[in-house]
């Protein structure tokens, strides 16, 4: 059966939990080929043994993309085993956008900070990319719930919990949705910015 994303390559950056693994099941099972990076081989090799299950295909490539030379070790190896890359999804950490990129809040300015240089970079890489026919979309989420917020520092993720915990938060497979939805669009269309707030969410 032929799907929206069939015959594409897909690379998931942080895809060994959260939303990464959510991304990276949900365009698997749109037909796309995903390649898995993150550190923890573990995570990843579970995750492609689901991957394959539901019928797809993953490709697992341990890496640290905080490191130039692994992260273009991980492109390179995707396009020699899997022969092209048709979509990057850029979240390994914090990596992707989030509401923090629109709306500063009192203990957060670095955060902020990091958040609407992303966003900026994003928009002038779009322009940038224009005339190679590159799409270029930020994703913004509002509060997940991940485990990201265990890998804090303790007042800082005392904070996040408390977020988290004070409304109904999304859950990963939302911000995949929204990826999906993204990707899946005719080439004429081009969806820059996609904000996904929990419904409760004042932030």
């Amino acid at each position: 059966m032929t799907t929206p994303l069939t015959g594409t390559v897909a690379l998931i950056t942080g895809s060994s939990s959260g939303i990464g693994a959510a991304t990276a099941r949900r365009l698997a099972a749109e037909g796309a080929v995903v390649a898995l990076v993150a550190r923890r081989r573990d995570r990843l090799d579970e995750l492609a043994a689901t991957i394959t299950g539901e019928g797809g295909t993953g490709l697992v490539v341990e890496a640290d993309v905080t490191s130039e030379e692994q992260a273009a070790a991980a492109v390179e190896r995707t396009m020699a085993e899997l022969g092209r890359l048709d979509i990057l999804v850029s979240n390994a950490g914090i990596t992707i956008s989030s509401t923090a990129g629109r709306v500063a809040r009192p203990g957060s300015s670095v955060y902020n900070l990091a958040k609407f240089g992303a966003n900026a970079f994003a928009e002038a890489l779009r322009q940038e990319m224009i005339g190679h026919r590159v799409r270029v979309s930020v994703v913004e989420p509002g509060t997940v719930d991940t485990e990201l917020a265990t890998h804090l520092r303790p007042a800082i993720r005392q904070a996040a919990q408390g977020q988290i915990e004070s409304i109904q938060p999304l859950r990963p497979e939302d911000i995949a949705d929204a990826v999906a939805y993204i990707v899946t669009r005719d080439r004429r269309v081009a969806v820059n910015e996609m904000l996904v707030r929990a419904s409760e969410q004042t932030w």
